[in-house]
């Protein structure tokens, strides 16, 4: 998915400001039945270490950030 923010300008001559921090939560269910509905499914199994997760950012000045994260395998 992508979405786009609108261009943060600063004083004339500056380079444009940007975000520090953002949260975005991924997920939802609901109950249907008295059983629990994901939109979004997990693995029926685990790797070891967790489930990759990864971001990619690229910016309008051209510069690029890219963050890793093993997230734990959810308890059954």
């Amino acid at each position: 998915m992508y979405m786009s923010t609108p261009l943060i300008e600063t004083v004339p001559g500056a380079p444009d400001a940007s975000v520090l921090e953002g949260t975005i939560r991924v997920g939802a269910a609901y109950r249907h039945g008295g059983n629990t509905i994901s939109y979004i499914t997990l693995p029926k199994k685990c790797s070891q270490g967790g489930l990759p997760l990864k971001a990619e950012l690229s910016f309008l000045g051209g510069a690029t950030a890219e963050a890793s994260y093993k997230m734990p395998c959810p308890k059954k």
